[in-house]
């Protein structure tokens, strides 16, 4: 388990990831004060990898060049709860 803090000076982007390895399942649990908390699974990366991106993520980098390989669907489970999303598009 290893834990990454996005810090910004817009305080509603701050966030707090979770990185989990479950056997061959990676969780990622996000806790954000502004939009709450969610938990999603990762399977397109293994966990060094998430890892690795997450750091860069938290280090300033934008979740499109971290996280280049998933979809933009994917990669907004990041910034945004997958619930969030599904009751605009449901």
């Amino acid at each position: 388990m290893k834990t990454f803090n996005l810090e910004s000076p817009n305080f509603m982007v701050n966030k707090t990831y979770t990185v989990i390895q479950k056997e061959d399942i990676v969780s990622i649990s996000v806790a954000s004060p502004f939009i709450g908390n969610w938990e999603f699974q990762l399977n397109e990366m293994t966990y060094e990898e998430i890892c690795s991106a997450l750091n860069a993520y938290c280090s300033g980098e934008l979740v499109q060049t971290c996280f280049s390989n998933l979809l933009p669907t994917i990669r907004e489970n990041f910034i945004t709860p997958p619930a969030l999303w599904k009751n605009i598009y449901d």
